[in-house]
């Protein structure tokens, strides 16, 4: 048989097997399948909303209106009675592990890729130590 020909029958085959299970399925599963892409073909074919080239520009009064009308609100209000602000005190020289506020914890609040924090050599070389 042709190449051509047995793809063309078995995509008819496979065609018509879709179809028939469309009998197969149940009427609920068809109605919301083609709900679906009518909604989807209902959503390519609005126009969209302004794009934001389309928006008409503020003039310089407006903007200055606006600018001397602005008064920037605190994130957390300064007299709050439940803000108290943590400032931890490390306590011990920084390497591997700090002190910070009485306890031990590892560092990684540094960028020691090199590993040579608390290197003596490198204190010494450099007249730390």
């Amino acid at each position: 048989m042709d190449p051509v020909m047995e793809t063309w029958s078995n995509f008819a085959y496979k065609a018509g097997d879709i179809f028939q299970s469309y009998y197969e399925i149940p009427f609920y599963h068809l109605i919301v399948e083609i709900g679906l892409v009518l909604f989807i073909l209902k959503i390519l074919m609005s126009k969209s909303t302004a794009s934001p080239g389309e928006e008409s520009p503020l003039t310089e009064k407006e903007i200055d209106k606006l600018i001397t009308e602005w008064k920037p609100e605190p994130l957390v209000p300064l007299d709050a009675p439940d803000h108290v602000p943590v400032t931890p005190v490390i306590q011990s020289k920084v390497g591997k592990y700090v002190t910070v506020d009485g306890v031990k914890c590892l560092n990684l609040a540094t960028m020691n890729f090199l590993g040579m924090i608390g290197k003596q050599e490198i204190e010494v070389y450099f007249g730390l130590k």
